[in-house]
């Protein structure tokens, strides 16, 4: 009888053999390039010098790890797949998407893997696997009383913190250098102040509510249309790159295309948030072409 692995005993191997080398790559370049900067350049030219060395060093950094990623996911994701049961499967498939391991199925970056012939045979029909698999789970939940009537989604405080911090710490560089006469921070400041968001900014401390989804429908209280209910929609499709949502929206004959913008609320997994969509959808009616394309085109 073969011996599965444990989820966290192939996810953890995934970090180390995939994940560390990245942020090693990402962080270790740039620094490396501006100590590079710092002892190669006259004294004038440092602070310059390291900011333009940390930038370059960023970007060789990305290029590297993303090479790294590319090569090294696809035997990953196999080994991980094949030694784990199939039950697990649409677990280990969203663990692995919320570790930044894999990116969501159908995504474009997925599309710069790596793979061999017999790789692409193998993941393919993983994939299916684990969408035969999704569709049962998401009927299993659908009949279960405790799963909720609705769920309430809030604005994300760490990214609007954020928007609050990167751009003033742009503008602090900026002030920094600009005292050296640099023309590096009078960019420096125009890079912060492209980025300085007010909207978001006046959020902060938030708590209320703001998007919700729920056996009658969905509801933003940020965008037009507003409440929808679920019959009033088709063709649902959630992009977790962009962090959008899209579906067709009815009124009388008339049917709109609407895409909302999902990145500023506390979203986190959105498999599962794909997942509780379909729940809803199931709950109002039995399964249809709907459910399948918010699966497939996500």
């Amino acid at each position: 009888m073969k011996q599965y692995k444990k989820l966290d005993t192939v996810i953890t191997r995934g970090q180390i053999t995939i994940n560390l080398p990245v942020i090693v790559l990402i962080i270790g370049i740039p620094a490396l390039f501006a100590v590079g900067a710092g002892v190669l350049l006259p004294e004038k030219y440092i602070k310059t010098g390291i900011l333009v060395g940390i930038l370059s060093g960023l970007l060789s950094g990305v290029v590297a790890a993303w090479a790294w990623w590319s090569f090294k996911i696809a035997k990953w994701r196999i080994w991980a797949f094949e030694n784990t049961k199939k039950s697990d499967w649409p677990l280990l498939n969203r663990r692995a998407i919320n570790g930044n391991l894999i990116w969501p199925a159908g995504s474009k970056f997925e599309k710069t893997e790596i793979r061999t012939s017999e790789d692409k045979l193998k993941i393919k029909n993983i994939t299916e696997e684990i969408e035969a698999l999704t569709k049962i789970e998401w009927e299993i939940l659908a009949s279960d009383s405790n799963f909720p009537n609705r769920l309430d989604y809030y604005f994300d405080q760490t990214e609007l913190i954020l928007s609050l911090i990167i751009p003033a710490a742009f503008i602090g560089a900026g002030v920094y250098l600009m005292t050296d006469g640099s023309f590096v921070g009078l960019l420096s400041i125009g890079v912060g102040l492209y980025y300085t968001n007010l909207d978001k900014i006046k959020n902060i401390g938030n708590r209320k509510a703001q998007f919700s989804i729920g056996n009658d429908g969905l509801d933003n209280k940020n965008a037009y249309p507003g409440f929808v209910i679920w019959d009033d929609t088709q063709e649902i499709t959630v992009d977790a790159i962009s962090r959008t949502i899209q579906f067709g929206f009815w009124q009388g004959d008339e049917c709109s295309e609407i895409t909302l913008q999902l990145n500023p609320y506390k979203i986190g997994d959105y498999d599962e948030f794909l997942r509780n969509i379909n729940v809803y959808l199931i709950r109002n009616s039995p399964p249809t072409e709907q459910t399948m394309i918010a699966l497939d085109e996500k």
